[in-house]
């Protein structure tokens, strides 16, 4: 029997340099956005992420997008 992979959530994780600590340390904050459609094109889910970085206090350090997905035995 083979494994099957079916997707049944996605989100979007955008990573922010907010500066450096007292000890020079970078430091980030994450901003997390959920309910992506699973068929969303990476290159769509970036450009929304660019978008959503232009109007934030922070540059994007980077962009991470999170699949969540159920195995099972067929």
């Amino acid at each position: 029997m083979a494994a099957a992979l079916t997707k049944i959530s996605s989100s979007l994780v955008i990573v922010l340099n907010t500066g450096k600590d007292e000890n020079g340390k970078d430091t980030s904050k994450k901003l997390n956005l959920g309910a992506i459609t699973t068929i969303a094109l990476d290159q769509d889910i970036y450009d929304v992420a660019s978008a959503i970085g232009n109007i934030l206090n922070y540059p994007v350090s980077t962009v991470q997008k999170v699949d969540n997905s159920l195995l099972t035995n067929e």
